[in-house]
């Protein structure tokens, strides 16, 4: 696929190739001792085969970064007259947000990494001294980018996770490995390679054959395809886990998410007592951490309003509504995925006011407790509770985070407390496009209160 760009930005990025090619510093190739201080943030990664310039600073054949992972010295090796080519410091820093000003136009965006498009800069720049290249820098970056830019499938394994059949969550369709896969791997490799498949084709149909992947279609180069398929499967996880036992009972853990990443606590020990000990792993983690979903639980969760959330997250253009409930779903999900009790709390709260607060003047427990308590409630009684819990939740807070006191919290008050957290989000969710923003649906949340009725 190829890239097309406007006349007068292609005169642009031409002029800004031309002028960081003519800000292009020399250094000398000087080999020293390791003067890094380990301690400090302007510390670089040292190599073997490193070297120290002029003012002492090291260079490598390619680049420079400090203990913090950031680039301070980017070059290339000119093997005429021994030394290396680029930029550090300021001019760095200039170029670094020329590529990242580059990465963010509309043309470019959604099918070129920065990461893609600094190595292609880059090797213009690198190409253009060496051998003195003519192409303009916009001609390069087409042409070099043309045959990468191509329709990508990007599947994320999904740890804990058991599905009957495959179904869609936003922009993501969550299936399973099948074997036939693994089959077709491994006789690939036989005639590529003349001969048996290698322990690592061994090591992927162990891990993941079976095994439930998310996946999101989309064209782009395969660095800008998996950043794009990863966000968009992080959302449809955050959606799905809206649903799971865990958002309901707010004691279990959930660990369902990308493979490795959400790990089930637990403590590792060596219990002595006579001779050579006993290796125990006891899990720190209430109730099953593997979640099932069958086609009765699907049918549940769409019952429960799920093409709400699924629509929400296809939106590629958000209001400021949309937005502030996308930011809830994910407060949620924070305390859905967190194992500590407390952490689980706050999370909750956070979620609250950024749903229900119109700014920090408001009186947060009135302001909150009167618009929740209009969110899915009609009776007096219910809205009542509604404010006494929200009460005791606050106390709980405090004492945590001003007070710095991990006080048991009580499993009913955080169960039911939770329940309506996601009521509110689900009650909102039904007038994400009645109200284009935050402030308008606060209005008409006030409104009710006054009249009486319900949201």
């Amino acid at each position: 696929m190829k890239i097309e760009l406007p006349d007068p930005f292609i005169e642009h990025i031409n002029s800004k190739g031309e002028y960081f090619y003519s800000e292009l510093s020399v250094f000398s190739k000087k080999p020293s001792e390791n003067t890094g201080n380990p301690n400090s943030e302007r510390s670089v990664d040292h190599h073997p085969t490193s070297h120290i310039s002029d003012d002492g600073i090291e260079i490598n054949t390619e680049s420079v970064v400090n203990i913090l992972g950031e680039e301070i010295v980017k070059t290339f090796p000119n093997p005429d007259n021994d030394t290396y080519v680029g930029f550090k410091d300021e001019k760095l820093e200039e170029y670094s947000t020329f590529i990242d000003s580059l990465a963010k136009r509309k043309e470019i965006r959604d099918l070129l990494s920065d990461k893609y498009l600094d190595k292609l800069v880059f090797q213009w720049l690198k190409e253009k001294y060496l051998k003195s290249s003519e192409v303009t820098l916009t001609k390069y970056i087409i042409k070099n980018s043309e045959n990468d830019i191509k329709p990508f499938r990007i599947a994320f394994p999904i740890q804990n996770l058991f599905i009957d059949s495959s179904f869609s969550v936003g922009n993501c369709k969550f299936t399973f490995l099948r074997q036939n896969l693994f089959d077709d791997l491994e006789e690939h490799y036989q005639k590529e390679h003349g001969k048996e498949p290698s322990k690592t084709h061994q090591w992927l149909r162990d891990n993941f054959q079976g095994k439930v992947i998310a996946y999101h279609e989309l064209i782009a180069e395969q660095d800008k395809a998996i950043e794009i398929a990863k966000r968009e499967a992080e959302k449809s996880l955050v959606g799905l886990r809206f649903y799971s036992p865990s958002a309901k009972l707010p004691k279990l853990i959930s660990t369902v998410g990308f493979f490795e990443s959400n790990i089930v606590p637990a403590t590792h020990v060596f219990a002595f007592s006579e001779g050579l000990p006993d290796f125990v792993i006891n899990p720190k983690i209430n109730g099953q951490p593997f979640w099932n979903i069958t086609a009765q639980e699907i049918k549940r969760m769409e019952d429960l309003s799920m093409y709400l959330i699924d629509d929400l997250l296809k939106k590629s253009e958000l209001t400021d509504f949309q937005e502030t409930l996308t930011n809830c779903l994910f407060l949620l999900d924070k305390s859905i995925t967190s194992s500590d009790i407390q952490d689980k709390l706050v999370f909750l709260l956070v979620c609250l006011e950024t749903l229900l607060l119109k700014d920090s003047g408001e009186p947060i427990k009135k302001s909150i407790g009167l618009r929740l308590s209009f969110l899915g409630f009609e009776d007096i009684e219910d809205r009542k509770k509604v404010l006494e819990y929200l009460s005791e939740a606050y106390k709980y807070r405090s004492s945590y985070i001003h007070h710095g006191r991990r006080t048991d919290i009580d499993d009913d008050l955080l169960t039911y407390f939770q329940a309506h957290v996601r009521t509110a989000i689900l009650e909102s969710l039904h007038k994400m496009d009645e109200f284009d923003t935050k402030l308008s649906f606060l209005n008409y949340l006030d409104d009710l209160v006054l009249t009486g009725d319900k949201a």
